[in-house]
């Protein structure tokens, strides 16, 4: 775990509050005993004690800053992971806890405050895939406290635009019993791809049908909303899809919310779509309550990585303001684990990668047995590592630590976010959702 210093903080008081060895806690941030000790300096603490001490330097709910990577003991014995070494964080944001856009756009490095002082966003959406129903409403029944939101993906549109949908589990209901908006999700992925043949439907001029069946499945089922996933937009669809959401809308009225997810690579092609006739964007915002951005980045094979790169993600945010507004968007983040292989043998700068996602365990363990300097890998705004297998392929690991995905989480909302969301309930480790709790409940 790790404590933010405060005032008045040595290295002797803080090693007495968690009852430690100041000679351990100084070996363990690489710092001599006497070093001066300044409030903000982050501390790592090597183990946790059976009882500690309340944390001065923790946010009102008693959480330090640290890293997402489990801190279990086995883990930790196994491979222990290195402190943050007194990382000093710009605090670039003002006391009222926002910033101008300009200076957000302008901004080349940036810090990170705690949520208590920023008074985070209050809302969050956590999202169930249909692939992995199971696991996502296991996590959403564990974590009740951990989102406003949840939107199933419970249905999809075929390649031959008819509508398709699986039964609604019980747990749904009780979910909404404990105060949770669920949004029942309507997507073009067939299988493990998105079809282009879906999305053509839905922006064709014979979608009469399909927007009436969608609109009585959400009326049945009472839904707080639907979300569609139309993704990935190609080139000359925006028109279609814009048609098709304002027809739905018109259908469904004001009682039912309409959400629409998408990629932040789909709000340029929006951009480029509507420059010929810039009230499209206007017609979507206007039939649109808010949008689902995914801020997951894609290679120029078309291959996405779930693990938004920091300065990519502040370059699409200051877009989608430009282009959308994000008064109406949710910043949706990922926040596991990918393994990307090299798809030649020995590859070192590959251009394309058999990806798999793998969870903080599964990182940890990987760290260890090729050997990973993680003090480096942790030291980075984004975590990561590279490694060769046994067969000569090499990989690379990309992760989020709790420390970097806060800082992203700062970002949307210093960017004037609506919301955030998750993507997806099922696959997240404990301490995420804890982040995301600790958030709405400030």
């Amino acid at each position: 775990m790790y404590y933010t210093a405060v005032h008045g903080d040595t290295l002797w008081s803080i090693a007495e509050k968690f009852s430690l060895d100041p000679e351990i806690l100084a070996q363990a941030n690489c710092i001599n005993q006497n070093d001066q000790i300044n409030a903000g300096n982050i501390i790592f603490i090597p183990y946790s004690t059976s009882n500690p001490a309340p944390i001065a330097g923790a946010n009102a709910n008693g959480r330090a800053q640290g890293p997402l990577i489990s801190q279990q003991i086995s883990i930790a014995d196994a491979y222990p992971l290195p402190p943050f070494y007194f990382q000093e964080l710009e605090n670039y944001l003002h006391e009222a806890g926002s910033v101008n856009p300009s200076d957000f756009e302008k901004s080349d490095e940036m810090g990170v405050q705690s949520a208590e002082a920023v008074g985070l966003l209050p809302e969050s959406i956590g999202i169930i895939a249909r692939y992995a129903a199971n696991e996502g409403l296991a996590a959403a029944i564990q974590n009740p406290a951990c989102t406003t939101h949840l939107a199933y993906f419970y249905s999809g549109v075929n390649e031959n635009g008819t509508f398709s949908e699986d039964e609604i589990p019980e747990v749904l209901v009780q979910m909404r019993k404990l105060g949770a908006k669920v949004f029942g999700g309507v997507t073009t992925l067939n299988g493990s791809r998105y079809s282009r043949s879906a999305s053509a439907c839905i922006g064709s001029d014979d979608n009469s049908q399909l927007i009436k069946a969608i609109s009585d499945s959400a009326k049945s089922h009472e839904f707080d909303g639907i979300m569609f996933d139309i993704s990935p937009l190609y080139s000359g669809d925006f028109r279609g899809i814009v048609s098709f959401v304002k027809a739905f809308k018109e259908e469904v009225g004001c009682d039912i919310p309409v959400s629409m997810m998408i990629n932040a690579d789909d709000v340029s092609l929006m951009s480029s779509d509507a420059e010929s006739d810039p009230s499209l964007v206007q017609d979507l915002r206007d039939n649109v309550d808010f949008f689902v951005v995914q801020y997951f980045y894609r290679n120029d094979n078309g291959q996405t990585n779930l693990i938004t790169p920091s300065s990519w993600m502040k370059a699409k945010l200051n877009e989608t303001r430009d282009v959308i507004g994000l008064d109406k968007v949710s910043v949706c983040l990922g926040s596991y684990g990918l393994d990307m292989k090299a798809v030649k043998s020995d590859q070192r700068e590959a251009d394309e990668y058999q990806l798999k996602f793998i969870n903080d365990e599964e990182v940890c363990s990987l760290a260890s047995r090729f050997e990973v300097d993680m003090q480096e890998a942790l030291s980075c705004e984004d975590p990561s590592f590279e490694y060769t297998d046994s067969d000569g392929f090499s990989h690379e690991v990309r992760f989020e630590s709790e420390f970097s995905l806060e800082k992203k989480l700062i970002y949307a909302k210093d960017a004037g976010a609506s919301s955030v969301s998750l993507w997806r309930l099922g696959i997240t480790d404990q301490s995420v959702m804890r982040l995301f709790r600790d958030f709405i409940q400030l």
